[in-house]
């Protein structure tokens, strides 16, 4: 991504910030899942780690000594596939399987669930026009879009609505949608040429209410799982868990298990979580359909940005992900 472009549908305020005017080479990359996860997956196998990558831990007991896990692990066969138990021991029990974490509400983990009452329609859109390399952020009544380049005729887009709206757009013809997109981004990348699946997931703001205990801690989507209206929540999960990793480091031999180590690892995380999790929520009530915050106002606000370079800099260091340094821990 070189160049954001922010803009309100039938308002005159937009803003425009490229990667020159913050001193970078791109303001953000776009890449599918599939490839990332590929990649990383293939990485994982290459390494000395031992993976159980066809296994479900049915059952997580902490004890004063260790993490008592027992697993059902399905083994593939010349004959066919079986199903064997296995148990582990841990010293470290780290809970990574998602928002609302099954294994951390096994442990007595609580979470508090803010519901936008809203779905996040997710697909790729070949257009008529090259993108070239510009992400557009459009907030209009229905509800915030952006359209994120992909490739030069690609682009992938993300669409927040409320529910029953989510449902009906899901449920429309691929022409009849193509119709809608191109309404909705005025036209910016031309023809809508041809709409891929379309899914739709419930958006809601999860945070956990313990990160850590003695022999467990709990990272990424897991521990925090945000509105994609800011783009943060890959972000926040990555930076995270490298700061965890290296307070993990630090403490080398020396009880990294223990409350006392994994308690400084968290409130030293805890800041940017803060920053980045308010930093996302607001941004869903000043641009939501429901928001109380006059449309002119917020068409100034996008005038105001583009007018003050030390305000959009400081904008486009949020939506990169670089509002707080990541400082190492060695460092304080």
């Amino acid at each position: 991504i070189n160049r954001v472009h922010v803009s309100e549908q039938g308002k005159m305020g937009t803003t425009s910030i490229e990667a020159r005017d913050v001193g970078v080479d791109a303001l953000g990359y776009v890449v599918p899942n599939m490839a990332l996860g590929g990649l990383l997956h293939s990485r994982l196998m290459e390494s000395d780690v031992a993976v159980l990558d066809q296994s479900v831990v049915t059952q997580v007991q902490m004890t004063d000594t260790c993490a008592q896990l027992e697993l059902d692990v399905i083994e593939n066969k010349a004959d066919g596939d079986r199903l064997q138990k296995k148990n582990l021991t841990a010293k470290l029990f780290v809970i990574a399987d998602g928002a609302e974490s099954n294994l951390a509400r096994s442990l007595g983990i609580d979470y508090s669930i803010k519901s936008y009452h809203q779905k996040a329609i997710i697909t790729n859109l070949k257009t008529e026009l090259d993108n070239k390399g510009v992400a557009y952020e459009r907030f209009a009544k229905s509800g915030p879009a952006a359209l994120l380049p992909l490739k030069r005729d690609v682009s992938a887009l993300v669409w927040t609505l409320h529910d029953d709206v989510a449902d009906e757009m899901i449920a429309m013809t691929d022409a009849d949608f193509a119709t809608h997109i191109e309404t909705l981004f005025g036209g910016r990348l031309g023809r809508i040429d041809k709409v891929g699946e379309r899914d739709a997931y419930s958006l809601a703001l999860t945070q956990a209410k313990e990160l850590c205990r003695e022999r467990l801690l709990v990272v990424g989507n897991a521990a925090h799982s945000l509105h994609p209206v800011a783009g943060q929540g890959f972000n926040l999960a990555l930076r995270g868990i490298v700061a965890f990793i290296e307070g993990l480091t630090l403490c080398k031999e020396n009880e990294f298990w223990a409350y006392k180590n994994l308690k400084p690892l968290v409130d030293a995380h805890r800041g940017e979580q803060f920053k980045i999790v308010n930093f996302s929520d607001q941004l869903v009530e000043l641009f939501s359909p429901d928001s109380h915050v006059p449309a002119l106002l917020r068409s100034s606000g996008l005038v105001a940005l583009n007018s003050f370079k030390e305000l959009k800099t400081e904008f486009a260091r949020h939506t990169m992900g670089r509002a707080q340094s990541l400082k190492p821990l060695s460092a304080g």
